[in-house]
């Protein structure tokens, strides 16, 4: 079985601090796209392909996404408003700067 090699870089989103000014995903939209549910007046970021971390209630509470693409995560760092997507080194922990 072919083992996935690790990524260089994490995104971690926390979703429930997400206002929904739609930036990230019209910045980044090959990392970000908006909830589709009519019945929220303010539908908030997905982070795609992620990996969630859900409370018992069915409320995603983290979103974390592995990747080698450092621009696009820097740029995701540096668009939000309310600062709930942060970004590390994998290997190091090292948070990533903004822009």
């Amino acid at each position: 079985m072919k083992q996935e090699s690790q990524k260089n870089y994490r995104i971690e989103y926390i979703k429930p601090g997400c206002i929904g000014c739609r930036a990230c995903a019209k910045i980044c939209p090959n990392f970000w796209e908006m909830e589709d549910d009519k019945t929220k007046p303010f539908p908030k970021a997905i982070l795609k392909l992620s990996k969630k971390v859900i409370n018992k209630e069915g409320v995603v509470l983290k979103e974390t996404l592995e990747t080698n693409d450092k621009e696009t995560a820097i740029t995701s760092i540096s668009i939000c408003p309310v600062t709930v997507i942060k970004a590390f080194e994998t290997k190091t922990n090292k948070q990533l700067e903004k822009l």
